[in-house]
């Protein structure tokens, strides 16, 4: 590992790499590490894909606050915040790093299925109720094939419904409000997780992602009532900034 570390007080500003990375609003630096390109290489692969599957997550939150209608994530935001992520994962030398390593976002909705649920006497819903791909509605056949997706027909309780499935992560939001406008589906929405539990945040900064990590606690099924924090900065240069950690109660 070749990364550098610097232990700083409690400044404020300052230029990393020739980017002002924190205004004088920012808060308080309490550790701060170069982690260089090269060294993303030495990522287990199963990390860099929980790690890409994270980035897309977030990605997702993103598009979703800023009410965005495309389907196709922006593939320059989902490596940046994979690059930003991989960085803090390599940043050993900071203190905080060991205990956030495991944890990954929490999806509350899928980035690759939407569930799909429909009138069964719909006529193009036949060739799914016969487990066939393809309905012969143009509308849906279309989405099908630009976006790959699978299909998997349930029956539950006189509830019909599809799974549709990628294979590439997409803004299922998106997706779902296209499926929802088509005569004959009921409802239409992203596959995902009730309750809460451990997470990821992002939150963009000039020239950086500020991530936060937290780890719940107490009926999380619900809610977690408690949680704890450790927040980071990562610019693009590859600086990994820890700005320490807090609880709630």
């Amino acid at each position: 590992m070749r990364s550098s570390l610097w232990i700083v007080g409690l400044v404020a500003v300052f230029v990393l790499g020739g980017c002002e990375l924190f205004s004088a609003n920012s808060p308080a630096v309490i550790e701060f590490v170069h982690v260089p390109p090269g060294d993303v290489g030495e990522v287990p692969d199963s990390v860099k894909a929980r790690y890409r599957e994270d980035a897309a997550q977030l990605t997702l939150r993103l598009e979703e606050a800023d009410g965005s209608d495309a389907i196709l994530l922006p593939e320059a935001t989902v490596t940046s915040i994979y690059n930003a992520l991989l960085r803090v994962y390599l940043a050993r030398h900071l203190s905080a790093r060991d205990q956030i390593v495991g944890i990954h976002t929490f999806p509350r909705r899928s980035t690759h299925e939407i569930l799909v649920a429909v009138e069964g006497t719909a006529a193009w819903i036949r060739p799914w109720q016969q487990g066939q791909r393809l309905t012969g509605n143009p509308t849906v056949d279309n989405l099908l094939e630009q976006f790959k997706l699978d299909v998997a027909y349930r029956y539950s309780n006189n509830f019909e419904f599809a799974f549709l499935r990628s294979e590439k992560p997409l803004n299922t939001l998106a997706l779902s409000r296209r499926f929802a406008g088509i005569p004959g589906v009921r409802f239409a929405e992203p596959n995902g997780f009730a309750g809460d539990g451990d997470d990821i945040e992002i939150t963009p900064r000039p020239n950086a992602w500020e991530l936060t990590y937290s780890v719940g606690s107490g009926d999380c099924p619900a809610g977690c009532i408690n949680r704890t924090y450790w927040t980071f900065w990562v610019d693009g240069a590859g600086n990994v900034t820890y700005l320490g950690k807090r609880e709630k109660n």
